[in-house]
């Protein structure tokens, strides 16, 4: 009698248990999300800029970088959001670019080390104050898209933006910081001369 409930009580949760996985399975299969474009702004295919896989790249000797907004209801928010996004990470990435070239320089001139790090914090403090104004919004694109979850459907759109910093705004940028330098060493021939070899070596490394 007690082994008869017990097998009785067993196919009861077995039964139980195959009724719940197959509500599961169910629920699973119906969770099916599509998505579709409906509208391309400006019309046309998207950018190769826009699926390029790296955010930032140079080219020319300009710098790009490409900034990116999802999700959102309004075409102009989702713009802004995706410049302002490029912006200030092309403006990191620039600095940080920047940065590494100059330890690169300063490093091949065979200074003390004492001068090494003088000109190494001192380069990285004035640039982390510099601003840079040169930015400029080459292209953008965006697509309206229509997503549909079980029976609910809705829009919005995505947008990419390409921020570009022209070669010319980048040799600006670096002369602005070793000027300020210049001011700071003022006092010390012998750095101001440090300072002229470096700038002219990086900036004649740039044209090539």
């Amino acid at each position: 009698m007690v082994k008869k409930m017990l097998f009785l009580g067993f196919g009861v949760c077995l039964g139980v248990l195959v009724l719940f996985t197959g509500c599961a399975g169910t629920k699973s299969l119906t969770n099916v999300r599509t998505m579709a474009v409906i509208e391309r702004i400006p019309e046309g295919d998207r950018p190769v800029w826009a699926d390029k896989g790296n955010n930032y790249w140079i080219e020319s000797g300009n710098h790009y970088f490409m900034g990116y907004e999802d999700d959102s209801l309004d075409l102009q928010a989702c713009i802004t959001e995706a410049e302002r996004t490029a912006e200030k990470r092309l403006t990191e990435q620039v600095k940080a670019h920047l940065t590494n070239d100059i330890q690169k320089l300063i490093e091949t001139q065979k200074y003390e080390p004492q001068t090494i790090e003088l000109l190494n914090k001192t380069f990285s403090q004035v640039l982390s104050k510099t601003s840079i104004p040169y930015l400029s919004e080459s292209e953008s694109y965006s697509e309206k898209v229509k997503e549909v979850l079980n029976k609910e459907k809705r829009t919005y759109y995505r947008s990419f933006v390409l921020v570009e910093l022209k070669k010319a705004g980048y040799e600006k940028m670096f002369k602005e910081v070793m000027s300020e330098m210049k001011k700071q060493f003022k006092a010390s021939k012998t750095n101001k001369k440090i300072l002229d070899n470096l700038e002219s070596k990086y900036l004649n490394s740039l044209v090539k």
